[in-house]
């Protein structure tokens, strides 16, 4: 069986990884800005992993060919467009839409008392202290933690368990590294080690969940680090001097 995904990164991308993890290899990637559709036209199955004021087009498109098609959420952008949907699906295609599988991850901290949002990511770093004496400087430090967390995340399957605490043990083991610890900059307050979070984003963060110990995902669901460069960016490192001031790089 051929699946095709239209879509050439970001979700199209973790689709076929998914897709590979269930034991379906032969996925083709299309990419709309420079495949030719004949690269897709003896498929068996069509996924629409592309932008979505583009979902209606794909449609269209992909109808004539009379094969199941996936289109990932939300369908149609406004409500004439959804009408068209409508009417395409009283012809010859299968069509079924989906909620994106993927989980957005990152760094949050929520105290008793309040009311878990995704704007908490926002002001939420991790805070590494490192020795002075040791010989890897601050920026090489910050560069083995954070590939420490991707490699991990990178790492993860279908349905696998999300362990903080591992993580924590790996990055502990750094040589140099003091303490670590997730940090809530509107508040000054903080937490020993790391704390995460993972949510849809079609949901509009109304199913987050803050990961400061273990969680198990549902067998459909994997995380990934939607920017990396600004989750770097929220690792911060302190050094530590003989007279225990305190330096910031």
């Amino acid at each position: 069986m051929k699946i095709s995904i239209i879509g050439y990164k970001n979700h199209s991308l973790r689709l076929k990884t998914i897709l590979n993890d269930l034991d379906y290899n032969n996925i083709c990637n299309f990419n709309y800005h420079t495949d030719t559709i004949n690269k897709i036209e003896d498929s068996d199955v069509f996924f629409i992993a592309t932008p979505n004021d583009t979902h209606v087009d794909w449609i269209k498109k992909l109808e004539i060919y009379n094969k199941y098609i996936f289109c990932e959420k939300p369908p149609a952008t406004n409500e004439k467009e959804l009408s068209e949907i409508e009417d395409y699906k009283l012809l010859n295609s299968e069509i079924a839409f989906i909620d994106p599988v993927y989980l957005n991850l990152d760094l949050s901290l929520t105290f008793s008392g309040e009311k878990n949002k995704t704007s908490y990511k926002d002001y939420t770093e991790l805070h590494i202290l490192r020795n002075a004496r040791t010989l890897v400087n601050e920026e090489d430090l910050k560069t083995k933690v954070f590939n420490i967390i991707t490699k991990y995340i990178d790492n993860i399957k279908l349905g696998d368990v999300i362990d903080v605490r591992h993580l924590n043990n790996e990055i502990e083991k750094i040589p140099g590294l003091e303490e670590i610890k997730t940090v809530r900059t509107d508040l000054n307050r903080s937490i020993p080690g790391l704390s995460l979070c993972i949510y849809n984003p079609i949901y509009n963060g109304r199913d987050i969940k803050d990961i400061d110990t273990r969680y198990k995902l549902k067998p459909y669901q994997i995380p990934y680090i939607e920017n990396s460069i600004l989750f770097k960016n929220k690792i911060k490192v302190k050094s530590t001097v003989t007279n225990k001031r305190v330096v910031e790089y």
